[in-house]
């Protein structure tokens, strides 16, 4: 089992609240993805008398007041298993532009026959 799968394992749970669901329009087919409607989910949960609010992306939508268990880091309570990292998704989506990129490039200079 992986330290990350331990870690997570560890972690305290809460209970939290969707607040709000706010269907929108996915269309990322340039990229390879998903293209249809999607639901921003944000709910709010608490920990040692604090008050969190996250938000994730869902293709379903959820039921405002509607509960769930969250786990939450206990050095920062405002990291949590359900939160979406959408600065992560750029690193992915740049990784795979610049793949598409080499690829091409390498066919190019192949065909053009440049360096042989």
């Amino acid at each position: 089992m992986s330290t990350l799968v331990k870690k997570l394992e560890a972690w305290p749970q809460a209970e939290a609240t969707v607040e709000s669901c706010t269907q929108h329009h996915c269309d990322i087919a340039s990229a390879g993805g998903y293209v249809g409607q999607e639901y921003s989910i944000t709910f709010r949960y608490e920990v040692n008398g604090r008050h969190y609010t996250g938000e994730f992306e869902c293709n379903r939508p959820w039921e405002v007041d509607s509960k769930f268990c969250i786990s939450y880091d206990p050095d920062d309570p405002e990291v949590n298993t359900m939160c979406d990292r959408r600065g992560e998704r750029w690193v992915y989506i740049i990784l795979a532009i610049a793949a598409i990129l080499a690829f091409v490039a390498y066919f190019w200079v192949r065909r053009q026959g440049i360096g042989y």
